[in-house]
Parts: C-alpha cells; structure tokens; sequence
C-alpha cells in the first residue's frame, strides 16, 4: 500500500529527486538572511519564501523530504482556510462541504505543488486567506494576507486589482468596502522592496524561456487552472505542444460547470460573492495572457496558482446552485456532476504522475561523487543544471565551454559567480567529470 501510494499518487512528487527550480530554492536559503535579500532582488522571486525557508532547513533538514513539507504545510493551512471559506462564508451545509472538499484534495495542480520546493503553494495559501479576510471583514488579516502573498510571489499583485475592482464596483452601487486602506496598505508596505529591486536588478536581459501562447489557448483556460497543465511541455505528454482530446473534453465540462451560474442570476440570494471568485479566478490569467502578446511571454500555470481555490470555489458554488434550485425528481443532477468532476480528476491525476515526474539525477551525481578525488571538478554542459549539482555535489562545480554573458538571467545567474564558468579543461592529474544531460564523461589535458 505504501509502494503504491508513493509511485501511483500524487505522494510520489514528495520523494522525487528535486528539479533544477527547487534546487534554486535551497541554494537560495542556504545563505545568511542579508544574502538573500541581496540576490533575490537580483533575481526573480520576492525573498519571503526563502527567508522561511531559511529557518525551516535550520530546523529539518536539507533533504528533498524535509524542504517539501514546507509546501505542503502552507497546502494543509490553505485546505484549512477553504473549508472555513465553505463553512462560514457560504453558509454551506457540513456534510456537503465534506463532499466538495475532496475536489481540493484531488486536484492536480495543487496536489503537484503541494510537494514541490518553491513560493507557489505559500502564495496560494496568503491568496486564500486574504479573501476569507475581506469576506469576513477581518481588514487586519487583510492587509497581513496580501502584504505576505506580495513578498511571496510577484503577480499576487493581480488579485490585489481584482479586489480593488471588486471595491471600486462596490463604491459605485453605494455599497462602499471602508476602508480603502486594507488595499492601499499592502502596496506602501510592499514599495520599499520594489525600490530595492529597481537600485539593484539587471533588466538589460530579457530573454525567457516561456513560448507565447496562441489566441486559441484562451479557450483552454479554465483547464490550465484546474490541471496545471504546462502548454510547453506537451512534448512529454502527447508529442508536441498543445492540447488533445482529452484535454479538451475537461475543458468543456469545467466551462459548463463555470457558466451555470449565468442562468441563476435572479436567485443568488444565497451566493453574495460571485463576482469576487470570477475576478479571483481569471482576471490574473487573463492579464498574463494578454502581456504575453505585447511584452515577453509569461503566461504560465504555476505563475498564477493562486487563482485555483477561485477557480475551485466557483465549481462548488455551481454545483451548490443546482442543489438548491433543481427540482427534487432532478435532485441526482448535481451529485451526478460532481461525480463526473472527480472522475476526470483522478484520470488527470494518473497521467500527471506519470508524465509529471521530475527527472531523477541523484544516482548519477552519487555516482560522480563516489568517483572524483578531492581535486577533481565537476563540469556542466548546460547552466540549467548549476544548482541541482550545487545540491547534490555540493563543490568544484563549474559550468563548461561559455562565456558568463551567454548564461541568461532567468536559470538563477544570481548566484552564480562569473568564475564559475570556465572554457578549457584541467591539467592531468587533476580529471573533470563533465555531466551531460544524463550521462557523463572523465577529461583531462595532458
């Protein structure tokens, strides 16, 4: 039972070996808090998630266990925070809340980061909780909730203007949120960093790895949101990027599901903040997909995960729509969706397992490890793969064969030193293990 927990659920993504991104994150954390402060304004994360990280490897460890719980500690806080979201906030009955909060445990794309290395789930977490804040006119939870979510992750900055959107159409119904300062606050808090950035971050490199969407992948949103599915790498999935049939056809049921609650718009006596979960769930979205046609391409899942519980919440809010308003000899209709739901769920669940998993490289790098002499180096083709030996090496890391100016900024060259990147080999009988893709060679000069 626990073999297959571990290899045929998402449990599996919590013992993988780290990827290059995760690695990022300890190399990061690993140094003194000044430190971080200093290179990540170099790079391109706020330092909050790694200054926590910091401390949480100071107490358990370094291994890729013990840096994943910290994701899954904030997934546990979030599902914590939804459940009082059902409950006290929508007025919905126990032992349906019970019912719907297994589409958040289900789901693929929090169930992906929930064990996975990086700010994405703390964001989510802060996101979600400055809405149950502003719902339930906590404005002291509100303005701490997104202060943390902008120190956390840069575009939470989104759903900071989707609820002063939501404010602003308020004040005009004469309905007015007060104070406005639970939304001006974060963003005074958060300037001087934004300062910070500005006096010592590199914008001359540009360059990014993310492709630009087509117009036609709008149509694939509410799917990207509710999957986490990479448009990028279909490669692994299908043979090429995009999407198929299978993809599509989810597609289509959350679209149904996400439009319902269209039809019941004179009978939402009972659902006071529809609009607030559109806004929560697509405007961020929407925003990264239209920059990524007139500026550098940054629509991309994990960018925007803090849109999910909206997303999620809308679906619930859908289904609860039907049960209250579906005649009783119709009664089935509801469960017998939500039942589809989960049912696509799991499908999505066992292919991303599969195709998902992360490289594993531990082995090789033990391998070389076991190998070297003490004076040996490592040498690296390819820059992407600079932390992941920092991590699992550890010393004489070197990138091979080009220049520090071709290395582009997005792959963590903040903490990667200009002499750390060398052209010629070593003189025997010093040797230089040089790691390709997954597999290695021993070169010397004579």
């Amino acid at each position: 039972m626990i073999n297959y927990l571990f290899t045929k659920t998402p449990l599996a993504f919590f013992t993988m070996d780290l990827w290059r991104d995760e690695a990022f994150s300890f190399v990061m954390a690993k140094q003194g808090i000044v430190d971080i402060f200093r290179t990540s304004a170099q790079d391109f994360a706020p330092p909050l998630y790694y200054i926590v990280l910091h401390y949480w490897m100071m107490i358990f460890g370094t291994s890729e266990i013990a840096m994943r719980s910290l994701s899954f500690l904030t997934y546990a806080l979030l599902l914590f925070v939804i459940f009082e979201i059902m409950v006290l906030v929508f007025n919905i009955p126990m032992k349906r809340a019970l019912l719907y909060f297994l589409l958040f445990l289900a789901n693929p794309f929090l169930n992906f980061y929930a064990f996975e290395a990086r700010m994405y789930m703390m964001a989510a977490f802060f996101v979600t909780l400055s809405y149950f804040a502003l719902w339930s006119n906590k404005r002291i939870l509100s303005i701490v909730a997104l202060s943390l979510a902008l120190y956390t992750h840069y575009f939470t900055i989104f759903i900071l203007i989707a609820q002063i959107i939501r404010m602003v159409k308020l004040s005009n119904s004469k309905k007015m949120l007060k104070p406005t300062y639970q939304f001006i606050l974060p963003i005074l808090l958060f300037l001087p960093w934004l300062i910070y950035v500005g006096l010592n971050h590199d914008f001359s490199d540009a360059r990014f790895w993310i492709i630009q969407p087509l117009l036609t992948d709008i149509f694939y949103m509410p799917f990207m949101l509710f999957t986490g599915y990479e448009r990028v790498f279909g490669e692994y999935y299908h043979g090429a990027a995009g999407f198929i049939s299978f993809h599509t056809n989810i597609n289509l049921i959350l679209i149904a599901l996400l439009t319902l609650p269209i039809f019941f718009i004179k009978k939402m006596t009972k659902i006071k903040y529809l609009a607030d979960l559109y806004l929560w769930a697509f405007l961020p979205a929407l925003i990264l997909f239209i920059l990524s046609f007139i500026s550098t391409p940054l629509y991309l899942p994990r960018y925007i995960i803090a849109s999910v519980p909206g997303l999620l919440l809308l679906i619930i809010i859908s289904l609860e729509l039907l049960v209250l308003h579906v005649p009783k000899k119709r009664a089935w209709i509801p469960f017998v969706l939500f039942g589809i739901v989960l049912f696509v769920t799991h499908s999505y669940n066992i292919l991303n397992v599969k195709y998902h998993a992360k490289r594993h490289v531990s082995s090789m790098y033990k391998e070389v490890q076991a190998l070297r002499d003490v004076q040996d180096v490592i040498y690296l083709m390819s820059e992407l793969d600079f932390h992941l030996a920092q991590y699992y090496i550890g010393n004489n890391i070197f990138i091979f064969g080009k220049r520090y100016d071709e290395i582009p900024q997005y792959v963590g060259k903040s903490l990667i030193p200009e002499e750390f990147v060398r052209q010629s080999l070593p003189l025997y009988p010093i040797k230089a293990f040089i790691i390709h893709y997954d597999w290695y060679e021993v070169r010397s000069l004579l």
